[in-house]
């Protein structure tokens, strides 16, 4: 018996360790038509279409039913699995695996990351490491519930246009902070999206981006950390990477880099680019 690793399409991990995950897709919906989120359209596909699109898309949770479709195929092959999800105070994708899960009881394991992207990223990497190692799907999950509460999340937004069209924030102070060039850092708190500071230009963004790391803790470097983009250009994450290297040098060459897919896409926009680490030092208060 083994246990299988599974996640919603919102997860943003390098093609290599996606490869290793059982996914449960969410749905995009654009004026033309809606698309299975990274099995209708690509990552690239997606920002090609928002860059041309006069809507913002919707992205809407996978059903119970979709969840229990892989479910099944792991339970009736003798395998236990354990499920990430984005967080619940953001999506009821939650809901969704929790409900497919009753049919399931002590063979799927269900975990709110609180977090997202390359956030829940970086835990499902710790899962299959666990996995690996010989542990049980319940002490994997135990073990997620501690180390979740480690995971920082840090994103340096390009334009507010898109959050202010999605309603997470007012239009008001969307256009003033675009008036003003302005891009915010965002962070994750209790599961939440946040504004945690703001810069004046690109470049400043991305200096105090690395601050922001430093302030909660620092990177441990043991465990996984994963840098993503926005966009078609990788531009910004190289200059953000830059920055960071007196952090991981001589640990490791650079820092791996992937794309962000449309469920976090849809509402930060192009240009973008998130950082999530596991902190190294627990800030004092916190």
């Amino acid at each position: 018996m083994a246990v299988k690793i599974i996640a919603d399409s919102s997860i943003d991990v390098p093609a290599d360790v996606r490869t290793k995950l059982l996914t449960v897709p969410l749905t995009v919906f654009f004026s033309d038509g809606e698309y299975t989120d990274r099995v209708d359209m690509t990552d690239l596909e997606f920002y090609e279409k928002l860059a041309v699109s006069q809507e913002i898309p919707r992205t809407s949770q996978p059903s119970p039913e979709r969840f229990a479709e892989v479910y099944r195929r792991v339970t009736e092959n003798g395998d236990d699995g354990v499920v990430l999800t984005i967080s619940s105070k953001v999506s009821g994708t939650y809901q969704s695996a929790c409900l497919a899960a009753a049919e399931f009881a002590g063979h799927i394991h269900v975990v709110d990351t609180l977090t997202g992207s390359v956030g829940t990223g970086i835990l499902a990497e710790r899962a299959l490491q666990m996995a690996e190692e010989g542990m049980t799907a319940a002490g994997i999950k135990d073990a997620l519930e501690e180390e979740k509460k480690s995971v920082c999340l840090y994103g340096l937004v390009n334009t507010l246009e898109n959050l202010r069209k999605s309603g997470r924030i007012s239009k008001l102070k969307g256009m003033a902070a675009e008036a003003l060039q302005i891009k915010p850092i965002l962070t994750v708190r209790d599961g939440e999206i946040v504004f945690c500071n703001k810069a004046h230009g690109l470049k400043r963004g991305v200096k105090m981006m690395a601050e922001e790391v430093q302030k909660a803790g620092g990177i441990d470097i043991r465990k996984p950390f994963l840098m993503a983009y926005t966009g078609l250009s990788d531009e910004v994450s190289r200059k953000l990477e830059e920055t960071l290297k007196p952090m991981i040098t001589p640990y490791m060459e650079r820092i791996r880099t992937t794309i962000v897919g449309s469920t976090i896409g849809t509402h930060i926009g192009a240009g973008a680019v998130i950082i999530a680490f596991f902190r190294k030092v627990k800030p004092a208060g916190v």
